[in-house]
């Protein structure tokens, strides 16, 4: 049962996965950074808006006020929203780039042992010829 996963190992293309190993964990680490509690404060709550009829007190200036401070904390998390999707879009793309990069490099191993199978094989069969002369 380990024998599949002991070539599967031995097939992956390491000295790639190594090469790229350090753009891949610094993609993680600024995604991690960026989420709410991880290495930088929480986003804030938007500010709760009543309506005018609930709070009567309320000038009609300072209600406004209160909608526009509300659209501009929307505006800025909809920024770090968009900041968030971008690098995740980012990682994403140099991930699948790099798991095609190890196909590729799985399928050129498959082909060179087939080769190398073959040569062992006429090399066997070549020795064995000598030997039985």
């Amino acid at each position: 049962m380990a024998l599949p996963w002991l070539a599967l190992i031995k097939a992956v293309p390491w000295t790639d996965v190594i090469e790229h190993a350090p753009t891949v964990l610094s993609g993680a680490q600024k995604l991690w950074q960026r989420l709410p509690g991880r290495g930088q404060a929480a986003p804030s709550a938007p500010p709760v808006i009543t309506p005018a009829v609930a709070d009567a007190g309320q000038s009609l200036s300072a209600q406004v006020a209160d909608l526009r401070a509300s659209v501009v904390n929307a505006e800025q998390q909809l920024l770090d929203l968009q900041a968030r999707l971008s690098d995740s879009n980012a990682l994403i793309r140099d991930m699948a780039e790099q798991q095609a990069r190890m196909l590729a490099q799985i399928e050129a191993n498959r082909r060179a042992l087939r080769w190398l199978a073959g040569v062992a094989a006429v090399a066997l069969v070549l020795a064995l010829g000598l030997l039985l002369r």
